[in-house]
C-alpha cells in the first residue's frame, strides 16, 4: 500500500519537531498510481485506535484511516474524490472511548 507520506516528514510530526506540520496533517490533494488526482488526508493521535472521517456536509459518506505507525500516524487516500471538503473525525480511542472532532489541520 502505498502511503504517499514522506517517512522523515513523518517521524517529525512524531517527534514533535516538524517546523511546519499543515505541510503533512490534514487533506491534501495528491496524484495516484494511476495519473489521477485525488486527496489524502493524514492524522496524527496517538490516543486513537482507529479513525473514520465523515463528510461533514454528507455524512453518508465516510472514510477508514489506515494506522501507518503504533504511535497513531494515520492516512487515508480518497481516490475517485478530488475537491475539498469539510470533515470530522470519529476517533475510536481505548478504553471504549470515542468521540468525534473536526481536524483543525483542514483550515488554512
Amino acid at each position: 500500500m502505498n502511503t504517499f507520506t514522506n517517512e522523515q516528514e513523518m517521524y517529525k510530526i512524531l517527534d514533535a519537531t516538524h517546523q511546519d506540520p499543515h505541510h503533512i496533517l490534514g487533506m491534501h490533494e495528491i496524484v495516484n498510481e494511476d495519473g489521477n488526482k485525488c486527496i489524502i488526508v493524514r492524522v496524527f493521535s496517538p490516543v486513537a485506535k482507529n479513525i473514520t472521517i465523515i463528510d461533514a456536509f454528507n455524512p453518508v459518506n465516510t472514510y477508514q484511516m489506515d494506522k501507518i505507525h503504533d504511535n497513531g500516524f494515520f492516512v487515508c487516500v480518497i481516490s475517485g474524490r478530488d475537491d475539498f471538503f469539510r470533515y470530522k473525525l470519529k476517533i475510536d480511542g481505548y478504553y471504549e472511548n470515542t468521540w468525534q472532532y473536526y481536524d483543525p489541520y483542514q483550515f488554512g
